[in-house]
């Protein structure tokens, strides 16, 4: 009897430990609720415009610098604007099907269009 008498104690206090753990974990979400915030910008469209150009339409949360890579082709470094905006691109003849584009806060892959 004494053995299902500590069993139970150790599971009791197994249980409160999980219960405060979950509440402290509530809290802190609680606590830090509308704290983390971020700028970031979309791609809204990537699309050919013929002689190796490609147009790429953006939204730009705040004014910022990105840079667009693709294979097989140097990186174009861009200083945006905040607001949407259409960049105008120069493959320089490669056969590209996607860009990267780096914001610095995040990495966006798009396929070109047309």
């Amino acid at each position: 009897m004494p053995t299902l008498d500590l069993l139970s104690q150790v599971l009791f206090v197994a249980l409160m430990a999980m219960f405060l753990y979950v509440l402290y974990r509530r809290f802190v979400a609680m606590m830090m609720k509308g704290r983390i915030t971020g700028a970031y910008s979309r791609v809204i469209s990537c699309h050919r415009a013929g002689d190796g150009l490609v147009h790429i339409s953006l939204d730009a949360a705040e004014a910022q610098s990105c840079s667009i890579r693709w294979e097989g082709g140097a990186a174009v470094e861009l200083d945006l604007k905040p607001g949407e905006q259409t960049v105008e691109v120069d493959l320089q003849g490669a056969d590209v099907h996607q860009v990267h584009i780096d914001f610095g806060n995040q990495q966006v892959a798009r396929r070109i269009e047309g």
